[in-house]
């Protein structure tokens, strides 16, 4: 099993393969806008980058779950480390400590 350590690497690696993602359309817009393209190919070639904006910004957001899936598992991971007595017996995620009202 990785270690806490990998699992927060691997999460840092994926929001930054995220954040380029978002704007890797972003150069292109500006090299060939509307000042490059003119009429119907402009308004064509304007709509198709939309097109993949729009799905490369879906694909950031998944990467963004899955970098916070592994940002989970790594507390996880540390909490195992931090009380092992917990996790053998089954404790997995230790949280706030509810108080009980009188």
């Amino acid at each position: 099993m990785p270690s806490a350590g990998d699992l927060r690497s691997t999460a840092a690696r994926l929001h930054a393969e995220a954040a380029w993602l978002s704007g890797a359309l972003d150069r292109i817009g500006l090299t060939a806008g509307p000042a490059v393209w003119r009429g119907p190919a402009s308004t064509r070639f304007d709509a198709e980058l939309q097109d993949e904006r729009r799905r490369l910004g879906a694909v950031a957001d998944d990467l963004r779950l899955l970098a916070r899936t592994f940002s989970v598992a790594a507390e996880k991971a540390e909490a195992a480390e931090a009380f092992p007595a917990l996790a053998g017996a089954g404790v997995t995620f230790l949280g706030p400590i509810a108080r009980s009202r009188p």
